[in-house]
């Protein structure tokens, strides 16, 4: 059974996403924050972990990156969520749009593997989780 990791630090985003993904038959574990995410993910090796960019104590980049920089957990998918990045966000201005971009490549750069834009889209979070884990 496939194993996913959510490390976000809002409750309810973490309870949503957990019975979405229970729904679809994936085994799902939690974290409220990133170094908790780090030592579960080291624990478990979960098959993807799902994980916010704005958190206390450790942001998402510093939590891919340590990923990434471990051995133990350097091979597990990571998807980036992120409050700002969808079509909405890049209407008003090339200023909001310039700065959804230089998110996601930073994201990429730290070892992402790719993104989903909150408020969470439940089929389009099982497509890109199975396109994630093929």
């Amino acid at each position: 059974m496939t194993q996913i990791l959510i490390i976000d630090d809002n409750p309810t985003i973490v309870r949503i996403i957990e019975m979405a993904l229970q729904s679809y038959g994936y085994q799902v574990a939690s974290a409220n924050d990133g170094e908790t995410g780090l030592a579960r993910a080291k624990a478990l090796h979960p098959d993807l972990i799902i994980l916010d960019i704005m958190m206390p104590k450790m942001n998402g980049y510093e939590v891919c990156q340590a990923l990434r920089a471990d051995p133990e957990t350097a091979d597990i998918r990571v998807l980036m969520l992120t409050a700002k990045g969808g079509i909405d966000d890049q209407i008003p201005g090339a200023g909001t749009y310039v700065k959804n971009l230089r998110e996601r490549l930073h994201g990429f750069d730290v070892g992402a593997d790719d993104f989903i834009t909150k408020p969470v889209k439940f089929k389009e979070l099982k497509q890109r989780i199975d396109l994630l884990i093929q």
